[in-house]
């Protein structure tokens, strides 16, 4: 069965950096923890599963984020007209940055357990990409470091 998901892959772990910028074949079977949680998203409008995606990138295994809410795709279907790109090309420095920081926090403390932490993570990343404010309301470091 076919899933359709409004959602999109840009980059591998969202900060990949590649020399080129050659389509990649991308083809994303599951969420890494199935059933995924669901999230609802005010601007642009989303509701739906949400987290960690899992699948194949140039036939090699590989899991990200979605980073385009308004893209569609299909599961188990092959795309080849993905590119990885550098996060900062793609988002800017301080997007990129705070991408970092989030991961570095969710891979430093074993955040990513399951569906509803995978949505919270998820959730992190398209606040951090759609948010529209000048300075940066969160943080993902102590409370006295920020």
């Amino acid at each position: 069965m076919r899933r359709m998901i409004f959602s999109a892959v840009a980059a591998t772990c969202l900060g990949l950096a590649v020399s080129s910028a050659q389509a990649s074949s991308v083809q994303l079977n599951d969420y890494a923890f199935d059933p995924a949680s669901s999230v609802t998203v005010g601007t642009p409008s989303y509701s739906g599963g949400a987290g960690e995606f899992v699948g194949t990138l140039d036939g090699n295994p590989f899991s990200t984020f979605c980073t385009d809410l308004l893209q569609v795709f299909y599961f188990g279907t092959t795309y080849t007209d993905y590119s990885v790109v550098d996060g900062t090309a793609a988002w800017g420095a301080a997007r990129e940055r705070l991408l970092g920081q989030l991961f570095t926090f969710a891979v430093a403390n074993n955040f990513i357990t399951d569906a509803d932490r995978s949505a919270a993570i998820q959730s992190a990343v398209w606040e951090i990409l759609y948010e529209t404010t000048a300075t940066s309301p969160y943080g993902f470091g102590p409370a006295a470091s920020r």
